[in-house]
């Protein structure tokens, strides 16, 4: 989805209904704050005039301040588990080394969701091809440049000569981690196994991400 930031409002604006924010949504705003060089927390994107996203659907996408901590986080280009925490709350929300949006939403540039589907174009050694077009499932290795791929979205999957085209159904990401079930058990519950805890997290942490396509043909 062409997903943009059209400008910024507050938390409690009825103008703008509440997305529903999907990953894609979410690495939107991530790209509009890098873009501008902003830098604040969730404590202001809940409670400050102009600090909560609008969309290019006419939408606002509202999160918890934890969740908003993870959206600045990794705008800093920070992905540990627990790096949310250094942007969800503030001491001082005064403070000049905060940046805050002053951007107003433009809404003529809001669009239907349909004129915001986009196609991507990825190419397929024959076994990966073959089986995609048998199950009308995909899975990658996530990348940059699948970070805002969408239900509604289209795949035009190449193979030399062969050419198909699929409608996107469904997206989901996990982490690409093979451990036992009893390992998944310790990351969930981590805390109660110190011994294994850092590694645990160290481990989960770096694991490369999957993402599944669920497709049907788009004839």
């Amino acid at each position: 989805m062409r997903y943009k930031v059209i400008g910024w409002t507050s938390y409690d604006d009825k103008a703008y209904p509440n997305a529903k924010v999907s990953y894609a949504i979410k690495h939107a705003v991530v790209e509009d704050i890098k873009n501008n060089g902003y830098c604040f927390t969730g404590y202001h994107h809940q409670e400050y005039e102009g600090c909560v996203p609008v969309l290019n659907t006419g939408e606002k996408a509202v999160f918890s301040q934890r969740g908003f901590g993870d959206v600045m986080a990794l705008a800093n280009g920070m992905h540990g588990l627990y790096d949310y925490s250094l942007y969800a709350y503030t001491p001082d929300p005064n403070d000049k080394c905060y940046v805050l949006p002053t951007a107003e939403p433009r809404r003529e540039l809001i669009q239907g969701k349909k004129e915001l589907a986009e196609e991507f174009v990825i190419s397929l050694d024959f076994e990966t091809f073959a089986k995609a077009d048998i199950t009308c499932e995909l899975e990658l290795e996530d990348a940059e440049e699948y970070r805002l791929i969408e239900a509604r979205d289209t795949v035009r999957l190449t193979c030399g000569d062969m050419d198909e085209k699929y409608w996107v159904l469904s997206v989901e990401r996990k982490k690409d981690v093979s451990y036992s079930l009893e390992y998944k058990f310790k990351f969930r519950d981590c805390y109660s196994f110190e011994k294994d805890k850092d590694q645990i997290v160290r481990d989960y942490t770096s694991a490369k991400t999957k993402i599944l396509l669920k497709l049907d043909y788009k004839f």
